[in-house]
């Protein structure tokens, strides 16, 4: 492809860079997995705290409406047969609808309904115990006045029916929370495996890269030994070839000297004819006998 001129070139990171950054980038993946596992674990664990929240809510209301009941039965019991065995139960029913009452206070402020039940709980109790004061004072006349005058029935068919919905919406509550813990799980374990999934492809791509980038070194170190190894024997054979050469030059010097002295030698045994040599601008460079015999002039004289 043709460049446009005066068009800037597009800009390539180096490999090194580019593996760097690419390791970079599948940490920060990695670390979002952990990241996001940690939140999840938190949510589902506050999660499921409240789901036993709400069972035990359930398993005090009703502690406490079966204390309630057996409280009334014990004392109609003990009503009916004047016997002492009855009032054992009686107590202690009491004993355990104060329990649950006070188990159930701290939880008041979330959960307003329960103001009312320990509000309902509180006054039959209380209605109870007039009633058995009541018959202690008078007998079965005060202790039947003390019944029809109060709202006995009414109390406890409110108070069930107010612990039966609370019951109710806590469970209902409890299976909210179980339903949106799976869907966060199952939201968070996708999320998780498609981080995974990215880092893992993050990976091999990092991976194949990296190798690339050695075999594409290691390429390039073979290339250049070898081109290294052919310059190191052109230089050789340029080196004999260089080393022939001179040689053959020192030898043709040689030989050039040998035949200037040669035709020196003979140029100067030549007596009937002058025979020199001048240079560009005329003046002579040689001499030999026939130049004194011919022309007349001495060596000393001619040259120059």
């Amino acid at each position: 492809m043709n460049e446009i001129p005066g068009a800037p070139r597009p800009m390539s990171l180096p490999v090194r860079t580019r593996l760097v950054l690419g390791f970079v980038l599948t940490l920060g993946l990695l670390a979002a997995v952990v990241l996001l596992a940690y939140r999840n674990t938190e949510r589902l664990v506050n999660i499921g705290l409240g789901v036993p929240a709400s069972q035990t809510i359930i398993a005090e209301l009703e502690g406490l409406l079966t204390g309630v009941q057996a409280a009334e039965t014990g004392l109609r019991g003990y009503l009916l047969t004047e016997r002492d065995d009855y009032l054992v139960p009686f107590e202690k029913a009491k004993e355990d609808v104060a329990g649950h009452r006070a188990r159930l206070a701290p939880l008041a402020d979330d959960v307003p309904t329960i103001a009312r039940i320990d509000t309902l709980a509180d006054r039959k109790i209380r209605e109870l115990d007039s009633v058995f004061a009541a018959y202690r004072s008078g007998g079965i006349p005060a202790a039947r006045a003390a019944v029809l005058g109060g709202s006995g029935r009414t109390l406890l068919d409110s108070l069930r029916e107010t612990v039966s919905t609370l019951s109710d919406e806590r469970a209902e509550a409890g299976r909210a929370a179980r339903r949106i813990a799976a869907q966060r799980s199952g939201e968070a374990l996708r999320s998780i495996a498609l981080l995974s999934l990215s880092a893992l492809l993050l990976l091999g791509a990092l991976a194949i890269a990296l190798v690339r980038f050695l075999n594409e070194r290691i390429g390039v170190e073979a290339s250049l030994v070898a081109e290294r190894g052919q310059l190191e024997e052109r230089v050789r054979d340029r080196t004999v070839e260089v080393e022939r050469e001179r040689e053959r030059a020192t030898q043709e010097a040689a030989r050039a000297r040998e035949v200037a002295q040669e035709y020196r030698t003979l140029v100067e045994q030549v007596q009937d004819y002058a025979i020199f040599r001048l240079d560009r601008e005329g003046r002579p460079q040689s001499w030999n006998e026939g130049v004194a015999r011919v022309l007349g002039y001495g060596e000393d004289e001619f040259l120059g």
